[in-house]
C-alpha cells in the first residue's frame, strides 16, 4: 500500500514480510520523495551478490501426484513438468538506513519484571552504533511512582539532563548501578536509555533511538 503524503512531495509506503527478522512478521514503513528514492540515507553500497550464470535445466524431471490424495487435495492432479530456463544472478547498489540500536537491561533481562525487597536491582545498558559516529546526548532516565529522574555520574536528578554529551561508540554492556531493591517505593518503573543525534541537552523525539524497560517492585 501507499499514500500520497503530498506535505514533502513523496510517498509513505508500507507493507510486511514474514523472510526477514528473528520470527513472525515484520513490518516495514518507508518515507520516499516524488522519486522513490530515500533521502539521506546513512550507507549506499553494492551488494555482495556475484554475477554468474546460473542455469537450471530440466532432464526429464516429473512431479507426479500421489495415487491417494490427501483429503482436500486435487484428486486429478496432472504430471508438472520443470521447465528449462537459465537463470542470472546480477550484483545490484542496496540502500541500507542504519540506526543506532540502544539496548537496556534489568538483572539481564529485557522485562517486564518483577523484583523483590530483598532482590538486588541491576542495570545494565549497551549500544550498537551500527558504525555512526555522530555527536550525541545520551540519556538515561526512570519513570517512577515519585516522577521522571534522569541519570547523571552523580546521581539520579529530577530535570532533563543527558549523563553523557559526544561521539556514538560501540557500548559493550555497561553496568549503570547495582543496589539492594530494599528502600525503594513500590509500583511501577519504566527504565529508558537511548541516544539524541541532535545534540542539544534536550531529548529530541525526532532523533531519538531508544529502549525500554519495565520493572514492578513489590514487598
Amino acid at each position: 500500500m501507499a499514500f500520497d503524503a503530498n506535505s514533502f512531495g513523496g510517498y509513505i509506503l508500507g507493507g510486511f514480510t514474514n523472510s526477514f527478522g528473528v520470527g513472525s512478521d515484520d513490518v516495514w514503513v518507508l518515507k520516499v520523495n516524488q522519486n522513490g528514492d530515500i533521502p539521506q540515507c546513512d550507507i549506499v553500497g553494492e551488494s555482495d551478490v556475484t554475477s554468474t550464470d546460473i542455469s537450471i535445466t530440466s532432464n526429464n524431471t516429473n512431479f507426479e501426484a500421489p495415487s491417494s490424495p490427501a483429503e482436500g487435495s486435487l484428486s486429478d492432479f496432472p504430471d508438472v513438468p520443470i521447465s528449462s530456463e537459465a537463470s542470472n544472478a546480477e550484483a545490484t547498489i542496496v540502500c541500507f538506513h542504519t540506526t543506532p540500536l540502544p539496548d537496556i537491561k534489568v538483572n539481564n533481562s529485557d522485562g517486564p519484571i518483577t523484583l523483590y525487597q530483598n532482590d538486588t536491582l541491576t542495570i545494565t545498558v549497551s549500544l550498537n552504533n551500527n558504525g555512526i559516529t555522530d555527536n550525541a546526548d545520551w540519556w538515561l532516565a526512570a519513570d517512577t511512582p515519585f516522577g521522571l529522574y534522569f541519570y547523571t555520574f552523580s546521581g539520579w536528578v529530577p530535570y532533563q539532563v543527558p549523563a553523557y554529551q559526544g561521539p556514538l561508540f560501540y557500548l559493550d554492556n555497561y553496568e549503570v548501578l547495582s543496589r539492594p531493591v530494599l528502600g525503594l517505593e513500590e509500583g511501577t518503573y519504566t527504565l529508558y536509555f537511548g541516544v539524541d543525534t541532535d545534540m542539544d541537552e534536550d531529548i529530541t523525539w525526532d532523533s531519538a533511538y531508544y529502549d525500554t524497560v519495565e520493572v514492578t517492585v513489590t514487598d
